[in-house]
C-alpha cells in the first residue's frame, strides 16, 4: 500500500502472501518453458503484464543473451530484434538511463522525456506503452541482466517502482539460473544436422514454407517436416519461439 502522510511502501495482506509464492516457485524454475509458466502466472500477482524481455550476461567476453516471454503472438523475433538493437534500440536506451538513475525506468502514455522519438515511435507503434524496466549490475559496474516489463496492466507510480525493485534479485537469479541450463551450442548442432540448421537460419529470416522450399529445392511438406522437428528438438512451441531458442544458447546469431 501506499502511505500518503509518509510517501513510504510496503506490502501488506495479500501482498506479502503473493511475494512468498513468487519466491518459492521461482526455485523450481530452472528452464525456459517453466520461466514462462512462472512469469504467466506466480509473478503475474505483483507485476501484470503481457511481454516481459530479459537479458543476461554469463560473464566477461559474453554477449548479452536476451530471452522473451510472451502471451501475445503477433509480437515476434522482428520486434525483438528492433528492440535490441546495440546501437539505438529502445531496450538499450531503457537500461541506460535505469543505470545512470539507479532506479526503476517507467514510461507511460503520457510520457515525454528520456527517450528519443524514434524510441518513443517504436514504443507506440508496438503498442508497449507502459513499460516498467530495470537490471542487475555485477561487481564491475556492468549490466549484468536486465528485464523489461511491457504493457503492464496497472497504474505506473512509486509502488510499481517498490515492486520491480523487490523482484528484480528474484529474476536475476531465476534468468541467470534458465541461462546456465540452456542446450549448450555443440550439442545443439549435433541434434539439428546441416539441413534443419538451413532451415533454421530461413526461420530467422522469416521466409514462410513456401519460400524456404522454393530456396532450398523441397517441397513444401518436406519443409513442414523440417519445422516440426526443429520445434521438437530445440523444445519450442512456435517459430518465434525455436529462432528466439536458438540465438539464446548461441545457434544463432542475434544480429
Amino acid at each position: 500500500m501506499l502511505d500518503l502522510d509518509n510517501n513510504l511502501i510496503t506490502l501488506e495482506g495479500e501482498d506479502q502472501g503473493r511475494l512468498v509464492s513468487i519466491i518459492d516457485s521461482s526455485l523450481k524454475v530452472n528452464d525456459e518453458k517453466r520461466f514462462f509458466c512462472w512469469a504467466q502466472c506466480e509473478l503475474q500477482y505483483l507485476m501484470p503484464h503481457e511481454i516481459l524481455l530479459c537479458g543476461t550476461n554469463m560473464g566477461a567476453g559474453s554477449m548479452m543473451r536476451y530471452f522473451l516471454f510472451s502471451s501475445t503472438p503477433e509480437f515476434t523475433i522482428e520486434h525483438v530484434r528492433e528492440l535490441c538493437n546495440p546501437n539505438d534500440g529502445l531496450i538499450n536506451q531503457m537500461m541506460r538511463i535505469a543505470e545512470l538513475s539507479g532506479d526503476v525506468f517507467l514510461i507511460g502514455p503520457d510520457s515525454r522525456d528520456n527517450l528519443d522519438l524514434d524510441c518513443m515511435e517504436a514504443l507506440r507503434r508496438h503498442k508497449l506503452i507502459n513499460a516498467v524496466a530495470h537490471g542487475v549490475l555485477d561487481a564491475e559496474s556492468r549490466l549484468k541482466s536486465y528485464f523489461c516489463f511491457f504493457r503492464v496492466h496497472e497504474k505506473l507510480d512509486n509502488r510499481t517502482r517498490y515492486l520491480l525493485n523487490i523482484l528484480l534479485p528474484i529474476l536475476d537469479v531465476t534468468i541467470s539460473r534458465v541461462a546456465v541450463n540452456a542446450v549448450p551450442q555443440k550439442q545443439c548442432e549435433v541434434m539439428l544436422g546441416k539441413r534443419l540448421m538451413e532451415v533454421l537460419l530461413l526461420l530467422k529470416a522469416g521466409k514462410s514454407n513456401q519460400e524456404i522450399a522454393e530456396e532450398l529445392a523441397l517441397s513444401p511438406l518436406t519443409v513442414k517436416n523440417h519445422v516440426q522437428k526443429i520445434l521438437k528438438k530445440l523444445k519450442a512451441k512456435s517459430r518465434t519461439h525455436a529462432v528466439i531458442h536458438a540465438i539464446n544458447i548461441g545457434l544463432l546469431s542475434h544480429k
